[in-house]
């Protein structure tokens, strides 16, 4: 079963190269877009997320990965799903591990 994303009458193509995305997202990429539909700088979002301007600058960057237990904090202080966050960041994790492995769904 697929779930819609987009308008009934749009292009398929649209709506599996949207869902390609989603499937394909990052932790960074996650909380940068957060931001940015916000229009939140990124010293309002530090300020908002509880960490530093510049932990916060690494982690959109992708150069830093928070613990689990920060990205659970971060998702409910986005109020986005905190599951997503976490396999968001165990997928980034094992990416970065050069490991053949990854995590499409979690238990509930």
């Amino acid at each position: 079963m697929t779930t819609k994303i987009l308008p009934e009458d749009s292009d398929p193509a649209d709506q599996v190269e949207l869902q390609q995305s989603i499937k394909n997202m990052t932790f960074a990429a996650a909380i940068k877009a957060h931001r940015q539909c916000e229009s939140w700088t990124l010293a309002v979002a530090s300020e908002k997320l509880g960490v530093s301007l510049q932990m916060l600058s690494a982690y959109e960057r992708g150069i830093k990965m928070p613990s689990i237990v920060k990205a659970v904090d971060i998702a409910n202080r986005l109020g986005f799903c905190p599951q997503l966050a976490i396999k968001y960041l165990i997928n980034d994790q094992l990416k970065q591990a050069n490991l053949p492995y990854r995590v499409e769904k979690l238990a509930s």
